[in-house]
């Protein structure tokens, strides 16, 4: 396989760029950083995601507290994520053990949408 790595990168829209698969055979390496200065962040922590060449910043993510699952909101604003944020991507949300991921857009509410077996 041929891989094209993209190191300096040009992103106009970053709201587009993150929301939008990548060509096949195009790899682009991203280095994670945890933020837990201040009070709230050493029990909810932020991580920021930035391009590995310079950390370039593209989103954060904020784990929403008191949940007895793990729920992190993704957004492009770096300083506090929430549901009411303009620069909301979606929000992660993992099950009691941890061990299955669901990802949401910030689209309709999944509880009020028709299934999609019900569609069908």
């Amino acid at each position: 396989m041929n891989l094209t790595i993209l190191d300096n990168i040009q992103i106009d829209n970053m709201y587009e760029f993150l929301t939008k698969p990548l060509q096949k055979g195009v790899l682009l390496q991203c280095t994670i950083k945890r933020d837990k200065s201040g009070i709230t962040n050493k029990l909810y922590p932020m991580y920021h995601v930035g391009l590995s060449n310079g950390f370039k910043y593209l989103m954060s993510a904020k784990k929403k507290g008191f949940n007895k699952s793990s729920n992190y909101y993704i957004s492009l604003n770096q300083s506090n994520p929430t549901k009411n944020d303009n620069n909301l991507l979606g929000k992660v949300r993992s099950n009691f053990m941890g061990t299955e991921f669901s990802v949401f857009d910030k689209g309709q509410n999944p509880t009020k949408a028709k299934s999609y077996d019900s569609v069908r």
